[in-house]
């Protein structure tokens, strides 16, 4: 039996994602990603400790760190204006 044309051309979702989800009953956070999940309380290195141990690299776990929890910039912008007069 072949497949129809329509879904042979509809892209697949090859992307990874994970999301802040809390528990209804605990109110604890976690980070849910397909195939598993990682606790979100406690220090900044208690929660990067536990993604290493899931096995994710260190680009990735600062990434998704940025995300849940947002990030400050260490330097102030510059300006439009200071760009066009330097």
């Amino acid at each position: 039996m072949e497949i129809q044309r329509y879904w042979r051309l509809i892209p697949t979702n090859s992307s990874f994602t994970g999301r802040e989800d809390k528990s209804r009953e605990t109110g604890v956070k976690y980070f849910r990603y397909p195939g598993g999940a990682v606790l979100l309380e406690g220090s900044c290195e208690e929660v990067y400790d536990r993604f290493v141990d899931k096995g994710f690299k260190p680009e990735v776990i600062e990434e998704i760190l940025l995300g849940l929890f947002g990030g400050v910039t260490t330097e102030t912008s510059i300006s439009l204006k200071k760009i066009i007069n330097g």
